[in-house]
């Protein structure tokens, strides 16, 4: 379920009232941390059509009338949804009277941030046509206004709290899908109307309430909370007077207050506006502008989470008559939300058990959801300032009986309450300690969960990646496999890069030894090395590759003891893996030993006597010392890279250029160019074992490219 609420020794007002006096309630304070993020509109997903589906060939529209004033303007928005930068011609009806047209013009980049689209869908009736409504109105005081598309039977829905009449068919309680959006155009429409009202002189005569508590909303909204004398407007423009002028669009709910008189009410609403509040200043707000009455904010102001004052606001909606409620609800819980809300916010509940990050690539989640009775529609992660969306094609829904405590009665929920999921994108290590999954619903509501750090798991590696089998059974088959198998190739390679050295000494050739992963085989390697290393030219050093794990002592007892028995240049240098030390050859003897050649004996590798001839003498090109299977002592050993020569250059470059396998080089035998290419020693080396790739890796490097 959501995060809960974790009280601290510390504590802070959450809302402060101001009537002559001022009272705070204080609550635990919540640490839940919040994290500004890019939005990509101030509205959300596009409202379905009033029509019924149409054929290909019939036009539809969508739009509102967002302020109706018939002694100012209408004003709204409407959309050709078959062709977006299509201008449409709207008629102006009273009854089955035409009245005016008017055509789409105007800028509404809200509307096009909601339908992703582009286009000037805004327009204004004026002048005459209002003229003939306003004469029409009074000798038909029941008359029915509608505005529709030219030559359409679609009618464009009202969202403006001043009614043009009587007409409880056309105005009617918010929709209760849409109803954030028609509240994010009412806003737009009042903060424009507002700009209008710039030139009239502003003057704080009369104060009718206080503003007692700001959130900041990363949707760049000013949720707001106090208390002001009653009247019959939910909504208004408003000129914000601070540093300088601000034009706002207020839209608010009313509820009463055991602490104020009748003709005050306490009210919860939001801005929309440039304004940005400070401790700083002492803003007022003009709600009537041009007659001096206005609200002030408490001094200084009270600045709180927005998950402090939608814990308090919440109870009070439940008594708020306004035709704003629900759209204010639904913008709280809205889907371009990322703000974790009270547990107890909404009956859904949502719990993260299981979170693997792949960096570079992406990360996969499993966890539930249950609701009584929305829908799951799609899963979004936020990790830092990046948003991820999962692919609907590759979420898998489990049975989940053992919440039944959570949802009693709610079996055929159940059944699909578990979920896995795969979002892909680059995830940084300082990400992880801001991730978010936002689960959204069919109404287009959304549920936010905070995960915890300490539920991540990195896969750094190639071999990491078989826990990811629990989640996705068959990943092989997935459609993002093939990108992933490639982002773990990669990370292979770059961790081998992670070096440290104990002591390194300078050869002009090296005979690098990766150790192996037993006690006993790293004895048996070093009692090799100790019988003919002083058979070696003097310009041939030893380096050895170890991993600084559970055999790291034993290395380095032996290293020591070899020391003691030659004089050629021996180097012991760690890696994090033994299994991909052939990738950190390159950077071992460049910068530290400064070889120009090199033979390499991967880690479970034992060099012939012929062998040990071979490695010193191959300094020309590539050379593939035939690795013997211990099995089958006849048979004529393989080429392999798990024992071969090259130079330091080549070697470079063809790690520089070839998308390499997981698991080290020796995990995939040459490219026949390469063996082509190269000069082979027959009975050079045999495998100690052979190791049987799993199926996992197999397929990892199944579209390897040499």
């Amino acid at each position: 379920m959501n995060s809960p609420a974790t009280p601290e020794n510390e504590y802070e007002p959450e809302i402060f009232y101001e009537n002559n006096s001022i009272a705070g309630i204080l609550t635990p304070k919540v640490e839940t941390p919040l994290v500004e993020a890019p939005v990509e509109s101030q509205v959300d997903a596009p409202i379905e059509p009033e029509v019924e589906t149409p054929k290909p060939d019939i036009v539809r529209y969508e739009g509102r009338v967002d302020y109706f004033d018939l002694n100012s303007t209408i004003n709204g928005w409407a959309l050709n949804l078959n062709d977006s930068d299509a201008p449409v011609v709207l008629e102006f009806w009273a009854d089955s009277m035409l009245l005016g047209t008017c055509e789409t013009s105007l800028p509404r980049p809200d509307v096009l941030n909601a339908f992703k689209c582009s286009g000037l869908p805004g327009y204004a009736f004026e002048g005459e046509t209002l003229a003939k409504a306003r004469s029409y109105q009074e000798i038909n005081p029941e008359v029915v206004f509608a505005v529709r598309p030219e030559n359409s039977g679609f009618t464009l829905k009202f969202t403006n709290s001043t009614q043009p009449a009587e007409t409880p068919e056309t105005f009617q309680e918010e929709p209760e899908t849409g109803a954030d959006l028609a509240l994010m155009g009412r806003l737009s429409a009042l903060e424009g109307e507002a700009h209008s009202l710039y030139g009239i002189p502003v003057r704080a005569d009369s104060c009718v309430g206080f503003i007692e508590a700001i959130a900041r909303d990363e949707n760049n909204l000013i949720w707001v909370i106090g208390w002001m004398q009653r009247d019959d407007l939910v909504d208004r423009p408003v000129i914000i007077q601070d540093d300088a002028k601000y034009a706002a669009g207020l839209a608010y709910t009313l509820f009463t207050r055991p602490d104020l008189p009748p003709e005050a009410a306490g009210f919860v609403g939001v801005l929309q506006t440039d304004w940005q509040p400070s401790t700083d200043t002492a803003p007022i707000f003009f709600i009537q502008i041009g007659t001096g009455r206005h609200l002030r904010a408490v001094n200084p102001i009270n600045i709180v989470p927005k998950t402090t004052l939608i814990s308090y606001a919440r109870p009070h909606w439940q008594s708020a008559k306004s035709k704003h409620n629900l759209g204010l609800q639904h913008l709280v819980a809205n889907s371009q939300s990322w703000d974790i809300l009270p547990e107890d916010y909404s009956p859904e509940r949502m719990a993260v058990e299981d979170v693997q990050v792949i960096a570079k690539f992406g990360c996969f989640v499993t966890g539930w959801a249950v609701s009584p009775t929305k829908k799951l529609d799609t899963l979004h992660l936020r990790a830092g300032q990046t948003v991820m969306s999962c692919d609907p094609a590759v979420i898998t829904f489990k049975p989940r009986p053992d919440l039944s405590s959570v949802l009693p009665n709610g079996d055929d929920v159940l059944q699909r309450a578990g979920f896995s999921a795969f979002f892909e994108g680059d995830i940084e290590d300082t990400d992880i300690n801001d991730l978010r999954l936002k689960i959204v619903y069919n109404d287009r509501t959304a549920l936010n969960f905070q995960i915890s750090p300490k539920q991540v798991r990195k896969i750094s590696h190639s071999g990491g990646a078989t826990r990811l089998q629990t989640i996705y059974p068959t990943i092989m088959a997935e459609p993002f496999f093939p990108r992933m198998a490639k982002a773990l190739r990669r990370l292979d390679k770059q961790r081998a890069r992670t070096i440290t050295v104990l002591q390194a000494q300078t050869a002009a050739h090296a005979v690098v030894f990766a150790t192996p992963r037993s006690q006993s085989d790293i004895f048996l390697m070093f009692a090799g090395i100790r019988e003919h290393v002083n058979s070696l030219p003097n310009d041939t050093g030893i380096v050895i590759l170890a991993s600084s794990d559970e055999f790291r002592a034993t290395a380095v007892f032996h290293f020591n003891e070899l020391k003691r028995c030659t004089d050629h240049p021996v180097s012991l240098v760690f890696v994090e893996d033994v299994r991909l030390a052939s990738y950190a050859v390159p950077a071992v003897l460049e910068k530290h030993v400064q070889a120009k050649t090199f033979a390499y004996v991967a880690s479970g590798t034992h060099l012939s006597a012929a062998g040990w001839r071979a490695v010193s003498q191959a300094r020309e090109g590539l050379t593939f010392f035939d690795v013997g299977n211990p099995v089958q002592p006849t048979a004529a050993g393989e080429a392999s890279f798990s024992c071969f020569a090259w130079n330091v250059v080549g070697i470079k470059a063809y790690l520089d250029r070839t998308d390499t396998p997981a698991g080290g080089l020796e995990s995939l035998p040459p490219a026949s160019k390469l063996l082509t290419l190269a000069r082979r020693v027959p009975g050079a080396a045999s495998a100690l074992f052979f190791p049987s790739p799993s199926p996992l890796l197999h397929a990892i490097n199944s579209r390897f490219e040499s």
